[in-house]
């Protein structure tokens, strides 16, 4: 499996569609309109502590550097989607999922962080972001 693809997924399965209706029908929404959980098993802590594929995942999603065709599409449709609505199409694994992730990058690789929001965040949602980070994590449906 494509560990950018695994990476990408999770990163904020970590939750995961597009939420303009113009925007194309992304490849992670199931037909109830939640993300598909064909990642929901992954251990994102392990690949968080892999610093190359972080940087590789952040230089794809900042136009600084390569991007595989499933990389391309969470940095198009994932990434803006979860931003956008707070993870609110998210299974509650994929939010504890994405909480952790974007609670990793703001803690170990802030400015990393605030460039992301800035190119992602079109709504302002930044304080939600904030706020879903901070929220506990309750116990993940199987």
């Amino acid at each position: 499996m494509n560990p950018l693809f695994v990476f990408s997924s999770i990163l904020i399965v970590v939750c995961t569609t597009s939420v303009r209706s113009k925007s194309p029908v992304s490849p992670f929404t199931a037909a109830s309109g939640k993300y598909v959980s064909s990642y929901d098993h992954l251990d994102v802590g392990h690949l968080l502590k892999n610093d190359k594929l972080v940087t590789a995942y952040i230089k794809c999603f900042m136009d600084e550097g390569p991007c595989t065709k499933e990389g391309k599409q969470v940095k198009n449709t994932l990434l803006p989607d979860i931003i956008s609505t707070v993870c609110s199409k998210c299974s509650q694994k994929q939010r504890n999922m994405a909480r952790q992730v974007l609670t990793n990058i703001y803690q170990k690789r802030r400015s990393d962080f605030e460039r992301i929001m800035e190119k992602y965040d079109a709504d302002d949602k930044y304080d939600e972001i904030i706020t879903f980070m901070n929220e506990s994590e309750p116990e993940t449906e199987s």
